[in-house]
């Protein structure tokens, strides 16, 4: 029988795709006392099983715990008991997680016993290494970015069928929102008034749109024919008018931007080399967070096993000329304690500029190098979308290595 040795840590995705990888008829977790006091065993079984790999504790999977993280003498002993529960069967260990000590006492045991030694570097999330030297494998499971973030404590509390209508009408919107985009500048789309704004917000029944309410944007003629195609908008002096429902008049307000972003990778994954591209994914800590808790996602996806998040801003964001925005994009991705997590922000705020050139401020910069986040202003937006059919202009503009 195949046996599967884990040592438990905050990164739980090294373990994620051993055990899809190896396929354990057993499992084996050492656990220190702060992964059982966070419930690290129980996330990822929970994880797994979203996979379709069910393990249950005393059935398949068993759990040895160490009473001090940094003893040696500790994690041997741990080491020692979980052998000692199936010592005629077939071992592989996988020495990625835990502690120094676990990982030094756990490699010592099991090289005297010539079981399998495994290990996979941050750099190539993908491939387990044999600590021998003899061989390496490509591991081709992905998990979904609910298994991710399952492992982490954090629970997707928008449903499927919610998200899945969102992607089909921006999937239907597409050719529009990239033409949005290709004229992107921090003018505003539409011109609501604050009530109207309100009303976009939060009505459950439609709108008129009058030429009116149009920016230059919506006067352009190809953004016209766009927006009449998609639509069915009328052409009129200074604009376009025509009854719009809300999802239509969110889009306009600003929520085009996104879909210009969930659009363009959705349509690339498989040449970008990443997947489970999500349209405004809503995320909460704990079982029991409800969506009134959430975080909010405008477009996630997973590539090299790194969860990658856009924010994206459309309009003048005069409400925020200090580009505050930049703070809540870190705090919300910190709060998985994750190393594999990249940050974007895409804006079409004139201040986050020099003056008349399109560079960024040389303060906010530094910031977003700092928080290691890029930040695509409308100029680069612009470009984007006039590469939009180009896998490798678009991996270039969003850093994708």
């Amino acid at each position: 029988m195949k046996i599967l040795l884990c040592l438990l840590s905050d990164q739980h995705v090294p373990n994620l795709l051993a055990v899809h990888h190896f396929q354990p008829e057993r499992l084996i977790l050492i656990e220190t006392e702060q992964m059982r006091n966070s419930g690290t065993a129980a996330r990822f079984l929970r994880a797994l099983e979203m996979g379709g790999a069910r393990y249950e504790i005393g059935v398949n999977a068993f759990v040895e715990r160490l009473g001090h993280e940094d003893s040696l003498r500790d994690a041997q002993t741990a080491i020692k008991a979980a052998y000692g529960r199936f010592p005629s069967d077939a071992w592989i260990v996988n020495v990625t997680g835990g502690t120094k000590p676990m990982s030094i006492a756990t490699f010592e045991f099991f090289r005297n016993l010539g079981e399998t030694l495994v290990y996979v570097n941050h750099q190539r999330p993908d491939v387990f290494q044999w600590l021998d030297g003899t061989r390496e494998e490509v591991c081709s499971y992905h998990p979904t970015i609910a298994q991710w973030l399952q492992g982490y404590g954090f629970d997707v509390v928008k449903s499927a069928e919610d998200m899945r209508q969102a992607e089909e009408r921006a999937r239907q919107w597409w050719d529009c929102a990239r033409l949005l985009a290709k004229h992107a500048g921090p003018e505003e789309l539409v011109g609501w008034t604050d009530d109207e704004r309100t009303k976009v917000r939060k009505a459950k029944s439609g709108f008129e749109l009058l030429p009116a309410h149009c920016g230059p944007t919506l006067r352009i003629a190809e953004v016209q024919a766009a927006c009449q195609q998609a639509f069915g908008l009328t052409p009129a002096e200074g604009g376009l008018r025509g009854p719009v429902d809300k999802y239509v008049a969110r889009f306009l307000s600003g929520e085009w931007l996104e879909a210009f972003f969930w659009g363009l990778l959705d349509r690339h994954q498989a040449a970008l080399g990443l997947w489970d591209v999500r349209l405004g994914l809503m995320v909460a800590g704990g079982r029991s967070a409800s969506a009134s808790e959430a975080n909010e996602f405008d477009v996630t996806f997973l590539h090299r096993h790194n969860l990658n998040m856009i924010e994206c801003k459309s309009g003048s964001q005069t409400h925020d000329k200090k580009t505050e925005v930049l703070y809540k994009v870190e705090a919300v991705m910190q709060q998985f304690k994750a190393i594999r997590v990249r940050k974007t922000l895409a804006t079409t705020s004139p201040d986050v500029l020099v003056a008349d050139r399109p560079e960024l401020k040389p303060e906010l910069a530094r910031r977003a190098g700092i928080y290691q986040c890029l930040i695509l202003p409308y100029p680069k937006i612009r470009e984007l979308a006039g590469s939009a059919d180009s896998p490798e202009a678009i991996a270039r503009f969003l850093e994708l290595r």
